[in-house]
């Protein structure tokens, strides 16, 4: 039924569009990258070691996420991504996976060579109307060395980069950006010399009845 296809395959895709995705992206997510997928909480913690997959999973929980707006008539005009660091250093990996995979879907448009800042376009339309959720849709960078500068927008999704690393007032801002949005936080790190309030959150977020009231958000 309807509800079981949504626990089944992320963001409630059906298996053939979600195999799709994945095929023309060139990913087989691993065990663990499935959880991520499959969960249904808006906002996601999640912790790993090196070359563990944690840019990967970001990446392509970013493109997967553009992907499926776009297709289910979701999208906005105007839509926008961030890709939060400590500072822009701490994006670079995450943005180039992303440019990677939006070019496979065949989404990306113009995009800068640099990463600090940087932004990817989707690529335009063909029908070029102004109402076209692919108009004006990007992929930012930004740097939280001066957190006062994480304003103006309201994403549809943020990725923190090696989250651990930045302060929880970083995560509140970033919070703060997605009010209006109703849009969704994942953030990505490893417990490696983290600050404190990322292992007491990852401890937190795993218990049900915080997961319920994440999902619930």
């Amino acid at each position: 039924d309807s509800g079981s296809l949504r626990r089944c395959y992320p963001f409630g895709m059906r298996k053939e569009d979600f195999q799709a995705a994945l095929t023309k992206m060139g990913w087989a997510p691993h065990a663990g990258q499935m959880r991520v997928l499959r969960s249904r909480a808006r906002r996601k913690l999640i912790v790993g070691g090196v070359q563990a997959g944690k840019t990967t999973t970001a990446a392509g929980y970013t493109c997967l996420q553009i992907y499926k707006s776009i297709y289910d008539g979701m999208a906005v005009p105007g839509d926008v991504y961030w890709l939060v660091g400590d500072d822009y250093s701490q994006t670079k990996f995450e943005y180039a996976r992303i440019a990677q995979y939006l070019a496979m879907l065949g989404l990306r448009g113009k995009m800068s060579s640099r990463h600090n800042p940087g932004i990817i376009q989707l690529n335009s339309c063909p029908c070029q109307s102004p109402l076209c959720p692919h108009e004006r849709m990007s992929v930012q960078t930004k740097s939280a060395v001066d957190i006062t500068k994480l304003a103006g927008e309201s994403p549809a999704g943020i990725v923190v980069c090696e989250g651990a690393q930045v302060s929880w007032d970083v995560i509140e801002k970033c919070e703060e950006r997605l009010l209006k949005s109703d849009g969704w936080l994942l953030i990505a790190g490893t417990l490696e010399g983290s600050l404190g309030w990322y292992p007491e959150r990852l401890a937190a977020w795993r218990q049900p009845a915080t997961q319920m009231e994440e999902n619930a958000e």
